[in-house]
């Protein structure tokens, strides 16, 4: 991700010129009328003690590819060009001429996707309806904005106001390109970008098909602190990429190939491109630039640096799509840690048709955060994570609310496959609060879960919010209950072969792997020194 304030910012040569290229946008959804729910503001979750809050939304798959492309040179430029196809003129660019001698460079990209809430107090824009990709942004001054039924996406404007928003981005950026999708709610339509003060506007621009959104790009390379989008009518905007890297080549259309090894990721597990794809025996490979010889604090900085990059982020909403690989088991029905309930993947999911408000244990599975969403405000990447983000019994993850997983004494509820809340005991080496305790089954999955989090995530600790596992810094991240008790549970329970195959197909993801579940005694090499 970006650190809006790092020093570290690439200062890179901006685009010429502004493009409207042919792009296609997300992903028609099979049932527009579903597409325009989800749980991002009324998940039943270990936030929520509501067991009416988990509706339904389908994956919005328009996730970017990132590839890292580094530069040191910077532009204070901005131009603006319409084209249907791309056609370069730019020395520093690729020419369309085969015959060139400079190779495309795949950008870096941070996606900011909207229209991913079902608004439950009002019909207006609000942080909860968009995901940031890591990028530390917030919403600023909102006017007519609305969901109105118009699947991934939020509506700009009504039918006799103009609309507007803005966002704040919580530091300083540079990206050398602002790339927007957007489709016409009725019409053509114009869109106006304010960059911290530099007005630009579109051509006109007509496009009212969902899977034919097209890409409005504008050069910037300079810092950014906020950027305002309006029109002239009323429209439906869908997503907003920041671009960063040299050589920044922008997508051709559908019509034409591509260069690049790789799909967008939306396409999931079940993508035709396997060039991301895990093979066993490959681990070794992958942890090659990782210096297995370090300890400490060195070794987990080390770690997170390799499970940082490459990331893929998908939607909250694809989840349910990737369980159907993550988290079945040989039977096809859903692998709960929480309950021995059998759950189909696709029909006994909350929001799913048919299914309404959880009850009791065994009315319908959902999304538990293993690492509350209250403690990184509900944040994207985090928030979608699937290395911490399981399916589980409804209910069950309403009584588990957002306790750390402990053991536990004074026993206030049992589930069916016996994972226990109550308050916490002697065993845990002094945390005595509520608490999850898990079955021994799985206790060792959900240690080495923690550990993978505060390794890919030590960068972001500090900022967050209070967690009794957590000691908001770099190392050792975990308070040294939580080093105690869960390096007990990484003994306790080793590596299963169910952990295994779900770490290499949420790999055939996102791109990253949890290191704790490749390498026995990687934990210890990591924690022991901080006891």
């Amino acid at each position: 991700m970006r650190n809006v304030s790092s020093s570290k910012i690439l200062w890179v040569f901006a685009l010429s010129n502004l493009l409207l290229t042919s792009c296609v946008g997300p992903e028609v959804p099979s049932s527009p009328s579903s597409s325009e729910q989800s749980e991002l503001t009324t998940e039943p979750s270990i936030d929520s003690k509501d067991p009416s809050t988990d509706s339904k939304s389908e994956e919005s798959s328009s996730d970017p590819t990132s590839s890292k492309a580094p530069s040191d040179e910077s532009s204070d430029s901005t131009s603006i060009k319409s084209s249907d196809s791309w056609e370069s003129s730019d020395p520093y660019l690729p020419s369309s001429d085969s015959s060139s001698s400079l190779e495309p460079v795949e950008p870096e990209v941070y996606r900011i996707q909207f229209g991913e809430a079902k608004y439950s107090d009002s019909d207006t824009l609000s942080e909860s309806c968009f995901t940031s990709d890591g990028i530390d942004v917030s919403l600023g001054s909102v006017a007519n904005c609305y969901s109105a039924g118009v699947g991934n996406a939020v509506r700009v404007g009504s039918a006799k106001n103009k609309g507007n928003f803005t966002l704040n981005f919580n530091g300083d950026i540079a990206p050398d390109a602002i790339r927007v999708y957007s489709y016409a709610y009725e019409g053509g339509y114009n869109i106006t970008l304010t960059l911290d003060g530099d007005e630009m506007t579109s051509p006109a621009l007509s496009s009212t098909a969902f899977d034919g959104t097209p890409s409005y790009e504008v050069a910037w390379g300079r810092s950014l602190k906020s950027l305002n989008v309006a029109g002239d009518t009323r429209f439906c905007f869908v997503a907003l990429d920041l671009v960063f890297g040299k050589g920044y080549v922008p997508p051709v259309s559908s019509s034409h190939s591509s260069s690049s090894s790789e799909s967008s990721s939306s396409s999931g597990p079940s993508s035709s491109s396997d060039s991301s794809s895990w093979e066993a025996g490959n681990i070794d490979e992958y942890y090659a630039s990782v210096n297995l010889d370090l300890s400490g604090a060195l070794l987990k900085s080390a770690l997170f640096k390799r499970i940082s990059n490459p990331y893929d982020a998908h939607s909250y909403d694809y989840a349910y799509t990737a369980y159907l690989t993550t988290d079945t088991g040989s039977d096809g029905k859903i692998i709960d840690m929480y309950s021995s309930i059998k759950f189909d993947p696709v029909t006994d999911h909350q929001g799913a048709p048919g299914k309404g408000n959880y009850k009791k244990e065994g009315d319908m599975f959902n999304r538990e955060h293993t690492i509350p969403q209250s403690v990184f405000n509900e944040r994207a990447p985090m928030k979608s994570d699937l290395h911490h983000l399981l399916p589980t019994d409804g209910y069950v993850n309403n009584r588990r609310s957002n306790y750390p997983h402990a053991y536990v004494s004074n026993v206030k509820y049992t589930s069916t496959n016996g994972t226990i809340v109550g308050t916490g005991d002697a065993r845990n080496h002094g945390y005595s609060g509520n608490a999850c305790e898990p079955i021994d089954e799985y206790k060792g999955d959900f240690a080495r879960i923690y550990f993978y989090f505060v390794a890919r995530y030590e960068n972001l600790l500090s900022g967050w919010g209070n967690f009794s596992s957590f000691s908001k810094n770099t190392y050792p991240s975990l308070s040294k209950w939580a080093i105690e008790t869960y390096l007990e549970w990484n003994d306790l329970d080793p590596v299963s072969e169910k952990e295994i195959a779900r770490n290499e197909a949420v790999y055939a993801i996102q791109k990253n792997r949890n290191p704790f579940v490749d390498i026995p005694g990687l934990a210890h090499r990591i924690w022991d020194e901080a006891l």
